[in-house]
Formats: C-alpha cells, structure tokens, sequence
C-alpha cells in the first residue's frame, strides 16, 4: 500500500490552525429556515479553504483511501435530510412581493434599495445554480422588474435602456435612470 504525501496542496490537508474549537462560519445553523443561509456560509468559507469539492463532488471518493472521507460525506447527507426544507411560503410571498413592487412615490435610489433587498432575501431561500445560461437569465428577468417598476415618467429612459443594442447590467440600467432623473431636476 502507497503512503499519499499530504502537504498544503493537497486537498486532504489540514491547516494546524484548523482546530476543533475553530469556528468556520457565524451563522449557526438552527432548523430548516435558515439551513440555505448557513449552507451559502459554509459554502463560502469551505471554499476559501480548499474544500469544497467535498460537498460538491469534484473530489471523487475514489482518488482517496475510503477511510479520510467517509464520515465527512454521512454527515453533509445527514444534515441535507433534516434541514432542506425549504420554506415554500416564505418563497411564495417573496416571489409575490418581487413581482408586484413598483415605485410609487418612492425616490429611484429607494426603490432600487427595496428591490435588491428582497432579491437578496429570495436568492437567499433559493438554491442557487452556477450555470451561466440560468444567471444571464436572472439578470435580465432582474432589469425586466426593475424597468417595470418604475413610474411612467420615466418611459424614455425605460425605452432608451430597452433599445440598445447590447443589454445593459442591472446596476448600469440604474445609473442611466438616476443619470436622467437628475436632469429633470436640474431642468
């Protein structure tokens, strides 16, 4: 039997500073309504530590002796079963209040605030996925709002926005509109 090097390249590594008392994230994991929050954490910190292929599968079981990594595995599928349930009112409500939220007599910059909080609340309850088809869609479902949102005063730069030729980022799509809202006062 061959003896594997483990040195701080090799993701079976161990930093010294990793010790049992070490706390990976400050969210801690309560139930069910708040396992997405802590498993993003995890996700997060994982990452920055070189581990995450894990409990994502990159590192298949099978390019290390079964011994290093099975409890590691039970566990994620332990926690998984007791804790995904996700909270589909909570979602449904967000979902609703994302799709009906419009400016109002709010400020642009308030709207905004509002709608990328509750946006970031949804995408905190919901799984995410890294493919980039799905994320080029969300962005542009995300601008989609936001233009839909806004008051009828502001149906020429909603226009202009829409017209051009290469699709503006959701941050870019509201400068443009403060841009023109500050011209109107200042007109």
């Amino acid at each position: 039997m061959t003896t594997e090097k483990i040195d701080h390249t090799h993701p079976l590594f161990v930093h010294p500073s990793n010790t049992p008392s070490f706390v990976l994230v400050p969210v801690q994991l309560t139930g069910s309504e708040n396992y997405e929050i802590w498993l993003r954490s995890v996700r997060i910190a994982l990452q920055a530590k070189r581990k995450l292929g894990f409990i994502t599968g990159t590192y298949n079981k099978d390019q290390f002796r079964p011994e290093l990594h099975e409890d590691c595995e039970t566990f994620w599928e332990d926690l998984k079963e007791r804790f995904d349930k996700v909270n589909r009112m909570t979602i449904f409500q967000l979902h609703r209040e994302i799709a009906t939220i419009s400016q109002g007599t709010d400020s642009i910059s308030m709207y905004f605030t509002k709608l990328k909080e509750l946006r970031a609340e949804y995408d905190a309850m919901v799984p995410s996925t890294s493919l980039k088809e799905y994320a080029d869609y969300l962005q542009r479902q995300r601008l989609l709002q936001f233009l839909s949102g806004l008051n009828d005063s502001y149906a020429q730069a909603r226009r202009h926005i829409l017209m051009k030729s290469v699709e503006p980022a959701l941050n870019q799509a509201y400068a443009l509109v403060v841009e023109d809202e500050t011209q109107r006062n200042t007109s």
